[in-house]
């Protein structure tokens, strides 16, 4: 079921939420796995909230991060050999949180419903993990843990049109991959997320699609967001298309996801899992749901969530 905290009952804000720093400040970064079982198990979309940090041990170490790049047309060797090791600590977070996972046959039901051009890839895919049931409800990403992210992101037409955004986001839960694939028959480069998910991207058609979290706690029945986002730029070949898509895909969260496409035509959609996809009022004449200058954070349309961005507020 839903949680319902709308605006009209809002959170209160914990006293001690009144510093971001005070979450990361002493933090062992090396301990992430821990960190990411006790997110994943976090109710968040009740209050109250923890009032302090999770506890771990003070530490100064220097924070490393390696980028890699992924390059294959078909599902081959390099992302077997992704799936490979990023599976058993996946799998602890998917078996994690307070909701239910679906099974494989739920799970894949869902997606031939609602993303029918990638069921051949994500059949590919599970055979790669041995055909494990688990594996395969994963990969379909059919009700994951709920899961925060913060971000911003702006579409740009002086010098571009340029999808531009940062990323706030926990260096732990970040697959650090680039990869450029063929999957469905077109290319896309994007970001890896939650093994062949994607936090944004562009493909061949010169369509760029990204995303920030939509700043609303409750969560539903629906996708998580990097596999629709690897959806849209996989099918679509501009921002009307993936409007399209976008509000026809049911979400498990909310999100805001802004599309551009190489005409400069441009949209955020507000993504929830209780509620239709909304687009802003601003439109473009004789284009439906396309906005003029559309950019996104971390908060949800109509109204912000009390607290949420103070712990990742840069």
């Amino acid at each position: 079921m839903t949680a319902e905290h709308d605006s009209e009952h809002p959170a209160e804000t914990p006293p001690d939420w009144l510093d971001w720093r005070q979450w990361v400040e002493g933090t062992d970064w090396s301990d992430w796995r821990s960190w990411l079982r006790r997110i994943a198990a976090a109710d968040w979309s009740a209050a109250p909230w923890p009032g302090a940090p999770w506890e771990q041990e003070a530490g100064t170490k220097p924070i490393p991060l390696s980028l890699r790049t992924l390059e294959e047309d078909e599902p081959g060797d390099q992302i077997a050999g992704h799936l490979r090791a990023a599976w058993p600590g996946f799998r602890r977070w998917w078996h994690g949180g307070t909701n239910v996972r679906p099974s494989a046959g739920q799970a894949g039901a869902r997606f031939e419903q609602h993303m029918p051009e990638l069921v051949p890839t994500w059949r590919r895919l599970t055979a790669m993990l041995g055909d494990d049931p688990d594996a395969a409800a994963a990969l379909a990403l059919w009700n994951p843990p709920p899961f925060l992210t913060g971000c911003s992101q702006a579409a740009v037409l002086p010098g571009g049109p340029a999808l531009v955004r940062n990323y706030d986001w926990d260096y732990r839960l970040f697959d650090a991959v680039v990869a450029r694939t063929s999957y469905a028959g077109r290319r896309v480069l994007g970001m890896l997320d939650c093994l062949w998910g994607l936090l944004d991207g562009v493909n061949d058609a010169g369509l760029a699609v990204s995303l920030t979290f939509g700043g609303r706690p409750q969560a539903g029945e629906g996708f998580g967001i990097p596999l629709v986002i690897r959806y849209v730029l996989q099918t679509c070949a501009n921002a009307e298309e993936a409007v399209r898509a976008l509000r026809r895909i049911p979400v498990h969260m909310s999100y805001n996801v802004t599309v551009l496409d190489r005409n400069g035509s441009r949209s955020t959609v507000y993504l929830a899992p209780d509620r239709p996809a909304h687009l802003p009022s601003q439109r473009r004449a004789g284009r439906p749901g396309l906005r003029r200058r559309p950019r996104a954070s971390r908060r949800r349309a109509g109204g912000r969530w009390p607290g949420r961005g103070r712990p990742i507020r840069r």
